[in-house]
This record gives C-alpha cells, sequence and structure tokens, in this order.
C-alpha cells in the first residue's frame, strides 16, 4: 500500500536534525578548526580583492563570520550547516520539478552518503562553500530554461558571478551549462535571448574588481588553479583519470547502498521527458564528466575533496532511474540506514584510534597563539603586529590571537602582498617553523617547513631560532614542536 507522507514537514524535520548533529559533533571533538578554516580566516581578515590560491569571497565571509564568533568555534560550525541548508533546500526544490515530493525528499536525504555532505560539513573551505551555490545555480539554470523569467536571469547571473569569486572550479559547472545550451533545439535558442547576456553581464561586473586584481599581480591565483594537481603528494599506481573513477566510485558506493530498501520496491512511471531526463543527467554528471575529460587529457591526479559540489543532485538520478511506490516498510528501512550511518560517523571521533591519530583536530593552535602572546609581551607593550614562517602553522595560530596579527606566509611577497618589509623591521615580528612538518599538508608546505638558509641575512636582528614543545589535546599527547625566532621592535 503506497505510504503517505508529510514530504514538506518531513524535510524541515530533517534540516533541523542536520544542523543540531553536525554543529554539536565538531564543536565536542575539536580542539581547534581545521586547517583549511583557519588559512580562510587568516587570509580573509586581509581583504584583498584576491589571495595566492583563489579569489576572495569565502575568506571574506569566513572572517567576517570569526568574527562574529569571538572564538566561539560552534558559531562558525553552524553557520556552516547553514549553508548545507542553502544546498538541501534546493536539491528538494529541483527534485520537485521531476519527482513527486516523497521521492524528492529521497533524493535529497540520499546525500548523507557523501562526507561531504555531513562529516566534513563542519569545513568552511572554498570547496564546501561552492556546495549551496552550485545547487542553487543548477536550480535556477532549469528554471531559466523553461520559464525565462527575468528574475530567474538576473538571479542565475548573481549566484554565477558569486560562485567563481569563490572558487575559479566554477567554469566546470559553466562549461556543462553552455554545452547542455547547445544540446538541444528548444534551447539553442537561448543564445538569442537578449535575457541571457544581461546574466552574463551581471556575473561580470560582480567579477570586475577581481579581474582586476589579477591583472596587477600577474594572475597568480590562476596559475595556482591550473597547476592545484600538482601540490599534492602522490603515490599512485595507476593514471590519473584511472584513480579518479575509483575515487569517484569509492565516494558514491555509499549512497547506492542507502538506496537498497527501494531497489526491491515495485517501481511507478513517471513523466518525464526526453529534455527532462538530459537535464537530470547533466545535474548529476555535468562537471564530474568535464572534469574526468580533463584528467585524460593533462594526466593530473584530483584528490577527493576537489569533487565536493559534483554530486548534489546524484540522488535526484538514482530515484528517476529507479522510482519507487513509496511503502512504510521501504522508508524505515532507509531511515534505518541512514540513523546507522550517522551514529557510526558520529561515534568515530571518539574511537582511540582517531584519537591517538594526527589529526589537525587536536592541533594546539591556541595554546600556541597564547604562548607567542606572552613572550611578545616582553618586548613591546602592542599586540604582535606581524607573524611569519611556515604558511600553514602561521594560519593555523593567527585567529587565535586577542588581537590577530598580519600573517607573512613562507616570508614571501608574494603570498603576503599585503606586508611591507620595511614596516615589519621598525615594528617587529615573530617567526615560527614547524620543523616536525606536523603542519605540512601539501609539497609546498612540506618544502618550507625548516628555517630558510637566508634567513639572517635577510633579519639580522631577529634573535637565534629557539624550539619550543607543546603537545595535542588527544589521549595520545603527541608532542608538536615549533622554532621560534624573535625579531624585536625599533626603538
Amino acid at each position: 500500500m503506497p505510504l503517505k507522507l508529510n514530504a514538506k514537514g518531513a524535510f524541515y524535520l530533517y534540516l533541523m536534525a542536520h544542523v543540531i548533529i553536525w554543529t554539536l559533533v565538531p564543536t565536542l571533538d575539536r580542539h581547534c578548526q581545521h586547517h583549511d578554516m583557519l588559512e580562510g580566516i587568516t587570509q580573509g581578515l586581509q581583504y584583498q580583492w584576491g589571495y595566492i590560491k583563489h579569489p576572495f569571497l569565502s575568506m571574506w565571509l569566513m572572517a567576517d563570520v570569526y568574527r562574529l564568533a569571538y572564538h566561539h568555534d560552534w558559531v562558525i560550525y553552524l553557520f556552516a550547516q547553514g549553508l548545507m541548508c542553502i544546498c538541501f533546500y534546493y536539491i528538494w526544490q529541483l527534485g520537485r520539478c521531476f519527482l513527486p515530493n516523497g521521492l524528492a525528499l529521497i533524493a535529497t536525504i540520499l546525500t548523507q552518503g557523501l562526507l561531504f555532505y555531513n562529516q566534513e560539513s563542519f569545513n568552511l573551505n572554498p570547496d564546501s562553500f561552492q556546495l549551496p551555490f552550485w545547487a542553487a545555480i543548477t536550480y535556477y539554470f532549469y528554471q531559466v530554461l523553461t520559464t525565462n523569467k527575468t528574475r530567474d536571469w538576473i538571479i542565475l547571473g548573481m549566484l554565477s558571478g558569486l560562485s567563481f569569486l569563490i572558487k575559479y572550479q566554477f567554469i566546470l559547472l559553466l562549461i556543462p551549462m553552455l554545452v547542455f545550451c547547445l544540446w538541444h533545439e528548444k534551447t539553442r535558442r537561448t543564445f538569442k535571448n537578449h535575457r541571457f547576456y544581461l546574466s552574463i553581464g551581471l556575473a561580470f561586473l560582480i567579477i570586475l574588481p577581481h579581474l582586476l586584481w589579477l591583472v596587477a599581480h600577474d594572475f597568480i591565483s590562476i596559475s595556482y588553479a591550473l597547476n592545484v594537481a600538482k601540490s599534492y603528494p602522490n603515490d599512485a599506481k595507476i593514471p590519473g583519470f584511472m584513480e579518479y573513477l575509483v575515487n569517484s566510485t569509492i565516494l558514491l558506493v555509499l549512497v547506492f547502498a542507502l538506496y537498497i530498501p527501494f531497489y526491491l520496491s515495485k517501481k511507478q512511471s513517471l513523466t518525464v521527458g526526453v529534455f527532462q531526463k538530459h537535464f537530470i543527467w547533466f545535474a548529476a554528471f555535468g562537471p564530474w564528466f568535464t572534469t574526468w575529460v580533463i584528467t585524460v587529457a593533462s594526466g593530473d591526479h584530483i584528490v577527493s575533496r576537489l569533487m565536493t559540489p559534483y554530486f548534489s543532485f546524484i540522488g535526484l538520478w538514482i530515484v528517476s532511474m529507479w522510482p519507487p511506490i513509496l511503502n512504510k516498510r521501504a522508508v524505515v528501512w532507509f531511515l534505518l540506514l541512514v540513523t546507522l550511518e550517522i551514529l557510526i560517523l558520529v561515534v568515530i571521533p571518539y574511537l582511540p584510534i582517531h584519537q591517538n591519530s594526527s589529526s589537525d583536530a587536536y592541533l594546539p593552535n591556541p595554546e600556541i597563539a597564547q604562548y607567542l602572546e606572552k613572550i611578545w609581551a616582553q618586548h613591546s607593550s602592542q599586540p604582535l603586529p606581524y607573524i611569519g614562517g611556515t604558511r600553514y602553522l602561521v594560519s593555523s595560530v593567527v585567529p587565535y590571537f586577542h588581537v590577530p596579527p598580519k600573517p607573512f606566509f613562507s616570508l614571501s611577497s608574494i603570498s603576503s602582498p599585503w606586508i611591507h618589509v620595511d614596516d615589519l623591521n621598525k615594528q617587529g615580528t615573530i617567526f615560527i617553523w614547524d620543523i616536525q612538518k606536523q603542519y605540512s599538508w601539501d609539497n609546498e608546505s612540506q618544502a618550507e617547513a625548516m628555517m630558510p638558509n637566508d634567513f639572517y641575512q635577510r633579519f639580522p636582528m631577529a634573535t637565534p631560532g629557539v624550539d619550543k614543545t607543546f603537545y595535542r589535546w588527544n589521549k595520545a599527547h603527541q608532542p608538536v614542536v615549533i622554532t621560534i625566532a624573535i625579531l624585536p621592535p625599533q626603538r
């Protein structure tokens, strides 16, 4: 017997449960924020029109939330779940364009099979910031193609510009959007539509300040985006495009497993036309396929987190391929599987293997910041103005200062264009290095972990480097050793 379900009420109950669970879990488990979040906050506090790795929007937003939270990490985790709720809302709304409300709800909940949408959803970074934007853009893209309303075109253009300012990866969504417009005779008329060019114009105006910044800074973040796949250590024994397929399969296997109760249910017929079917394929796999083509052409190895926004609509594709008639037994089993998965993910941080791990959740970042403030007070009554050294170590401690100093990443003016070395020499600074490479998560940070050979030629008045030991906040209490040198302010 078909199940009558208040899908709308259940959807908002799902959002509420998601926010509560995935705000509490990192708040109770983590001693400090994820290193990507801390890097974003540290850069965002400089309020530039761009940064060495990415455009500025996600950095600014993270910095603003940090100022609002004032060292209360739960506020930042709550904000992250707010972004996830926006993503779920647009998955739900697009699903309702093709499916009955109950099936659209199932398609939305299926994303719980993706770790980026639950366990990793607290981690604010340019990848996770894309989730609500990509979901909303895909929804409004469908709306403009089917209703052609001026309002939807304006929203689509604004969201597209903002998404580009989060991460250039938006281009991997834009390409299949343009290909889809060329695919159907109906959508090819889009290129003759004045609203299409209005949307493009709005997007261009939004990204214009960043484009001017790019020109002034030799397109440095574009260069990083083109080479980011090579910046991570890689030991894969198979070609990049094969590794990409393997990683994608691993990411998706749990989503398909959660749908098991419905594979055995009786199927229903959906009234979905050819255009709608093609759009579902585009929404589910467009950016993923575009990236795969790039891996074939370039040989790059793509780390899994770069696929964060790719599979928001995989549930829509699965449900549209195997649309069940909802019954109480299948729905109960589905909810039990989802609940079991979430319980396992909630428990993992408290297992001995995780408590004894080298996770960045337990790094002593607040204690390092407090110690540096204390030793700086011996040299000046003013707050520490600058801090330089290993990129991730510097960015991991800056947000925990009472008055955050300006970061001097890698002692490089290219990485830190807000730094003027003459001012730094006058006002003084502290330099820190990650000699154990516990703050090294890519090739660049591993190479710069130690004090550079020419350090004392560049800063002859700096004190000799001294090692200081801190301890992780997990059960193993592993030591964390950093080297500290001080450049006192000029009297």
